[in-house]
């Protein structure tokens, strides 16, 4: 029996991310809370995908706080499948990044699996960050992988993709993680991305979500675009502006930073876009940005 995917798709900004006026959002905010009900018709899968970083001096103001927003926007958005990037090892007053996000998750009752890769040393600030997937259903045949050509880099075996299956009742797919590594070229990270998602023949299905370090439009990911879909294209009201915080990170007022932050779907599968909404009060609202990316939000339902 032929099933039929809906996809609705919301990068959420925990508040507006007009940067002329950041406390109005220009979109409805009560679409996150319409949509994340589970109806009658359908199955509804949930993806949270945030890069976590910023200006280590901007993280360490105050760790407790800061390492609390994290865990508050997954508690908040309730996801099946959370792609953390950018992920701390340890910073100044937080030993255990990723042991502390599960440890506050748990004392939420937020049961849940997860990975975490140190994929590699960020020497010029003293620190180590990488990955982490965190899964409510268990995480098969996990891989963690890092490409060849970065040998020559002086890491530990740190990973530039994580994926896992997804399975769940009658829905099996194939998730990955992504972010390039800083020591590799645009072409480089981009052909391998598409090579080793050309590994995973058994999977109809494939959702890639992760900080590209690219805008849809760069002439790096066209060759991507051959197999995969681009979520906020088919979005009906083109609202991914943008996804990187650059008044944040320069402090000019009404500077605009880029849409590098993607979800992609395999050009095979039955999916539609309802809705794309940005939300961005997390960097707004009081002195503790999380970091200079936005988180991406994914709600997929299933027929």
């Amino acid at each position: 029996m032929t099933r039929i995917l809906i996809i609705i798709i919301s990068l959420v900004f925990l508040s507006s991310c007009n940067v002329n006026n950041k406390t109005n959002s220009g979109v409805n905010k009560d679409v996150v809370n319409d949509v994340v009900n589970d109806s009658d018709d359908g199955t509804t899968l949930k993806i949270l995908n945030y890069n976590i970083r910023t200006d280590i001096s901007l993280m360490t103001r105050n760790p407790d706080a800061w390492v609390q927003k994290i865990v508050d926007a997954i508690i908040k958005f309730n996801p099946d499948i959370v792609g953390l990037v950018e992920v701390e090892e340890s910073i100044q007053g937080l030993d255990n990044i990723p042991q502390e996000i599960e440890k506050r998750l748990n004392e939420k009752n937020f049961k849940h699996y997860s990975k975490y890769e140190v994929r590699f040393n960020q020497v010029e600030y003293d620190g180590e960050f990488g990955m982490m997937i965190i899964s409510k259903v268990p995480i098969k045949d996990y891989i963690g992988y890092r490409p060849q050509y970065l040998e020559n880099i002086k890491t530990k075996d740190k990973d530039l993709i994580q994926s896992f299956t997804y399975e769940k009742d009658d829905l099996k797919f194939r998730f990955f993680n992504y972010h390039p590594h800083p020591g590799s070229t645009a072409q480089e990270s981009t052909n391998f991305l598409l090579e080793h998602l050309q590994d995973f023949t058994d999977s109809e299905l494939k959702i890639i979500s992760g900080d590209f370090n690219l805008p849809i439009s760069s002439p790096y990911m066209s060759n991507l675009l051959r197999y995969y879909r681009n979520a906020c294209d088919e979005s009906p009201d083109k609202s991914c502006e943008y996804t990187y915080d650059k008044e944040l990170m320069t402090g000019k007022k009404g500077e605009k930073g880029k849409a590098i932050d993607h979800i992609l779907i395999s050009n095979n599968a039955p999916v539609k876009v309802e809705v794309v909404s940005v939300h961005c009060d997390h960097n707004a609202n009081d002195n503790i940005p999380v970091s200079d990316h936005f988180p991406v939000y994914g709600i997929f339902k299933i027929k």
